[in-house]
């Protein structure tokens, strides 16, 4: 077994064993090209044939797939983020249903993707829509970034692989708002436990096992983190066990974050619910392939409209078209199909559908804000995501949740 200097929670030979995974998936390298590579680089060759044949199995069944793309599918999900991800991997379980999903961005094999201490440099990069914020008096006027993963994995495969889990009183609001019980704070409770495989302390009634989704607390963090924590407990703030669980339901309370990382690498949303069914011969994965539309026939959707290598085409859904494609893309794809607000629509030449004002209103985002900044006497490489304590607290008392999140970061920020 060879040893690597350690470099933010991974190792220095991590981005090239990322890559040769790239290029293998990516057919640019073949089965055994890719183990005579991992070997002449002196990386560990341990579970190197069960990982080449997984590979494998995925670069063959997608490569055939996606040549012999079908006129029509069973499902069709636009865009692979958290919940595209998901969903697809909840309708692979019905083995007998075709289901094509459709990214617009590429594989998740790059370097910065897979390492989750230079998640920040996938931000305005490829993999990432670049939407700006129009500005408001409510930023001071100023455009803000908001940034939305535009790659295999979605928002998942460029944050900061950080798990947090809403306030039992969020939850409980929906319910109120749409008198569906399964909304609520002990139904959701129920699904974390489901998808979880928590590392940390078990909790029975909070925290789940053998789920798909790989979550641990900050492992091995940097000094500043529970120097933080030290400090809010001498300051008399609750300081926790688990940043998820009981801070739920009491609405405050700090901790070490709960991160998707495993082995040193992020396990994204693609990781835990796509890849597992990639192999299958009834899913296809679209790559690099835009959707311009959603095609309808009368107020009934009945497929999209894709553009695939500058070629556009389309292809028919015999059961539902399930449209994830972010906080932004979904109600403008509604929009350029012709459902939403009528005077919008026709504003910009789009002839309405169907009648609905209430697509593309109440988005809501939150503002990051620079704090304190120190600077250390000697310099301390940041590790995991350079960000591994947190907090919730109210900035005034009698308020239902707290509207106030404090993060430890380890970089220079703002």
């Amino acid at each position: 077994m060879h040893k690597h200097q350690q470099i933010n929670g991974g190792t220095a030979n991590d981005s090239l064993q990322e890559r040769l995974e790239r290029a293998f998936i990516t057919g640019k390298l073949s089965r055994r090209g890719f183990v005579q590579a991992i070997a002449a680089a002196g990386l560990s060759t341990a579970g190197l044939p069960a990982l080449a044949d997984e590979l494998q199995a995925i670069r063959d069944n997608q490569t055939q797939r996606a040549s012999q793309l079908q006129s029509s599918y069973d499902y069709i999900v636009i865009g692979t983020g958290s919940a595209g991800c998901a969903l697809a991997g909840r309708l692979a379980e019905r083995t007998d249903a075709n289901i094509l999903l459709i990214e617009a961005g590429d594989w998740d094999t790059a370097p910065a993707v897979m390492n989750p201490g230079v998640w920040f440099t996938n931000l305005g990069s490829e993999r990432d829509w670049k939407h700006v914020a129009l500005p408001t008096s409510f930023t001071n006027n100023r455009p803000i970034p908001e940034h939305m993963g535009r790659v295999v994995g979605g928002g998942s495969s460029i944050n900061a692989t950080i798990w947090a889990r809403p306030f039992k009183s969020d939850l409980d609001h929906w319910v109120d708002a749409c008198g569906d019980k399964d909304w609520g704070y002990e139904s959701a409770l129920e699904i974390f436990r489901r998808m979880e495989d928590w590392q940390g302390t078990p909790s029975p009634r909070y925290r789940g096992k053998g789920g798909p989704v790989w979550c641990q607390p900050a492992q091995n963090p940097h000094p500043v983190a529970p120097g933080m924590l030290a400090a809010c407990k001498r300051l008399g703030l609750p300081v926790l066990d688990d940043l998820n669980g009981e801070r739920e339901e009491r609405g405050t309370g700090f901790a070490l974050m709960n991160q998707i990382i495993k082995n040193g690498q992020r396990n994204s949303m693609a990781r835990a619910y796509l890849y597992p069914i990639l192999a299958r011969k009834n899913v296809t994965l679209l790559v690099n392939t835009h959707v311009d539309r959603l095609t309808l026939q009368g107020t009934r959707v009945t497929g999209v409209q894709i553009r695939r290598n500058g070629v556009v085409s389309q292809v028919g859904a015999k059961s539902e078209v399930i449209v994830s494609a972010g906080g932004v893309n979904t109600p403008k794809l509604l929009m350029l199909s012709g459902i939403g607000d009528e005077k919008q629509l026709a504003a910009h030449g789009i002839k309405t559908v169907v009648h609905s004002p209430e697509v593309g209103r109440n988005f809501q985002d939150h503002l990051l804000h620079g704090g304190c900044i120190w600077e250390p006497n000697e310099h301390i490489p940041h590790r995991n995501s350079a960000a591994n304590a947190a907090g919730f607290w109210r900035s005034a008392a009698g308020t239902d949740s707290p509207d106030i999140n404090l993060v430890q970061i380890e970089l220079p920020y703002a």
